[in-house]
């Protein structure tokens, strides 16, 4: 691994990320219809933002998974996770990237965020959010996002085994 580029960190982060989204998506489509091929996920579920799938998956699950009770603690345990996640997750795939000469040798790399967030303390709009992210701490995020990602896996495959209600 010591040999990736930074970029090469970005671009696995970045499927990582797209993985847990799309687990999400299939894993809540299976909890609402017990079923395969509906058209629940393509057309509504994935229009919904990934607060609200994190969010939705947990309630759903909790009606579904009743009589599963240590089932439904791994499986929120994993939306934890990827909840603590989500915040990093929108600055990479909505961020802008300031790159200007990209190097195969860059140690770190800016990345800015443009959406505006309310100071509480202050009572003004910070629009700007710049962050300097280093290739270490890239190689933290994507040892993070992958054992969550198989962890969303691994427990997804239980929920499939189990007689739901």
């Amino acid at each position: 691994m010591s040999s990736e580029t930074i970029y090469h960190l970005l671009g696995k982060i970045s499927i990582t990320f797209a993985s847990f989204e799309y687990g999400l998506i299939d894993l809540l489509e299976y909890l609402l219809t017990k079923g395969k091929d509906t058209l629940v996920g393509p057309y509504i579920l994935n229009e919904i933002s990934i607060a609200t799938k994190i969010q939705k998956t947990r309630s759903v699950a909790e009606l579904r998974l009743w009589e599963h009770k240590s089932t439904f603690s791994e499986l929120k345990k994993v939306l934890d996770d990827i909840d603590k996640l989500r915040v990093q997750r929108n600055l990479f795939i909505h961020g802008y990237w300031y790159i200007r000469e990209p190097s195969d040798n860059a140690d770190s790399v800016t990345v800015h965020d443009f959406k505006p967030m309310l100071d509480k303390k202050s009572g003004s709009w910070q629009e700007l959010k710049t962050e300097r992210v280093s290739r270490t701490k890239l190689k933290e995020l994507l040892q993070k996002t992958t054992a969550t990602l198989e962890n969303l896996t691994s427990i997804d495959a239980d929920i499939r085994k189990l007689k739901l209600r």
